[in-house]
């Protein structure tokens, strides 16, 4: 980030302007010690934070036909990123959620066969106030769903096949 940034080219000026002139070693040292206690502070101040989450997702899905997944996140008042453990070939939109504790956050999800599946662990991540750390906290969670095939569809296509069976079924004349 800009900070970091910021910080280190400081740090080696001042370390180059030393090596050509030992009369700035000290000053160079201050300012190592400075950005080494600066960094510390931040890192202190970004604390280990409990959070909660809460997943809402359908048991039942349909192959190819995308789900939303509904996450309720409840902590401490932090904005954080949130990242998901998913299945293999899972197909999702919307990840990684970034929000507020409290706020109902959702994504779409989808399964390309059918089977049973487990929607894995939550991944928080939080940034320290003046940007310097990233804390990632991982939470346990297993959530099964059932894919099964697409049943809505072949309804669609039985009153596709039964609208093109009736317009087989009449007749058409001429009026004399």
């Amino acid at each position: 980030t800009y900070t970091v940034m910021l910080l280190l080219k400081g740090g080696v000026a001042l370390s180059l302007v030393a090596a050509l002139d030992p009369g700035w070693l000290w000053l160079a040292e201050v300012a190592d010690l400075g950005i080494a206690l600066f960094a510390l502070v931040d890192a202190a101040r970004t604390r280990r934070v409990k959070f909660v989450v809460e997943r809402r997702v359908p048991r039942l899905w349909s192959t190819g036909r995308s789900q939303r997944v509904e996450l309720v996140v409840r902590g401490a008042g932090a904005a954080f990123e949130l990242e998901q453990s998913l299945f293999a070939g899972a197909v999702a939109e919307g990840l990684p959620l970034r929000g507020l504790p409290g706020l109902v956050l959702s994504y779409k999800l989808g399964a390309p066969r059918r089977g049973r599946f487990t929607l894995g662990a939550h991944h928080i991540r939080l940034r320290s106030p003046f940007r310097l750390w990233v804390r990632q906290h991982d939470l346990p969670a297993n959530d099964e769903i059932l894919v099964l095939p697409d049943l809505a569809a072949l309804q669609e296509y039985d009153l596709l096949a039964r609208s093109q069976m009736q317009g087989l079924l009449t007749r058409t004349t001429r009026r004399p």
